[in-house]
């Protein structure tokens, strides 16, 4: 075996070389991982549709849904309502957040999922209180794309420093996603 290799040094090292490579990027991977705790609040995000009435966000620490449809528009020209998603950071899952839009009293939308995280301290900064933030990658797949079929990845994840975890990958009609409010404990 011994013989083999000394005379065969350049096929060695051509099999060696890569595994080599793999083992590195993978302990990268491991330490980059290990850098940034975990997560410690929930998220709620929302993926919305081209041009929309619909303004999620804050108001008095309480989630709100507003529709702003203009008083002499068509039903139907807003029909594509946003999609809201929680994040658990316990499991480290998305779900969609069943929202009924249709039931408006005042111009907000009344419903039972709003009031349970109203029940929530709500808080809207950009960065989370230990540190996250809500990231698009827009990566558009290397030189060649096509000759290569890496495509594209448009995903939506968390980022901490080097750490990234991954959430969603929004349905291709979705013109924007936005973070709406990070979810701490419930309210006293």
């Amino acid at each position: 075996m011994k013989q083999f290799l000394k005379e065969n040094a350049v096929l060695a090292a051509g099999l060696a070389l890569p595994l080599i490579l793999i083992a590195i990027f993978f302990v990268a991977g491991a330490v980059a991982r290990a850098s940034a705790a975990d997560p410690q609040y929930d998220m709620v995000f929302a993926g919305y549709y081209g041009d929309s009435p619909w303004q999620i966000g804050l108001e008095k620490n309480l989630l709100t849904i507003r529709c702003t449809r203009p008083a002499n528009s068509s039903p139907n020209r807003f029909s594509l309502k946003p999609q809201l998603y929680r994040f658990d950071h316990r499991t480290m899952t998305v779900e969609p957040l069943a929202i009924n839009y249709d039931h408006i009293v005042d111009g907000i939308v009344q419903d039972p999922g709003i009031d349970e995280l109203n029940t929530h301290v709500l808080s809207a900064g950009a960065i989370s209180p230990d540190g996250y933030q809500l990231a698009h990658n827009d990566y558009g797949g290397g030189i060649f794309p096509e000759l290569f079929g890496y495509g594209s990845d448009h995903a939506t994840m968390l980022r901490k420093q080097s750490r990234t975890i991954r959430l969603i990958e929004p349905p291709p009609y979705y013109q924007r996603v936005e973070l709406i409010a990070w979810v701490g404990g419930k309210k006293q």
